[in-house]
């Protein structure tokens, strides 16, 4: 989103984001293992980041939020910041 008056880049480290979303499917169900999953996640990374149309970047005006060591709570709240300064709320 180009115009967006705020831009937030969430990002966390690669082993970080495969447990995440190795503990997510299981949750649901899903029999699979964490090496299945961070092969997938970094495939599907170097896939986004060098496509030739519209990959993806980090912008200069983006507030980068890496977020391998926060909850979903701290996360909010970094987020909630930003737009709180941004707005004067």
């Amino acid at each position: 989103m180009p115009d967006a008056d705020i831009k937030i880049f969430l990002t966390a480290s690669l082993k970080t984001r495969a447990l995440r979303r190795t503990k997510e499917l299981r949750k649901n169900d899903f029999k699979i293992s964490f090496s299945s999953v961070y092969q997938s996640i970094r495939a599907r990374d170097k896939s986004d980041w060098t496509r030739k149309i519209a990959p993806l970047k980090i912008t200069n005006d983006a507030h980068k939020i890496n977020t391998t060591n926060l909850t979903i709570k701290k996360t909010f709240n970094k987020i909630r910041k930003i737009i709180d300064r941004n707005f004067s709320l």
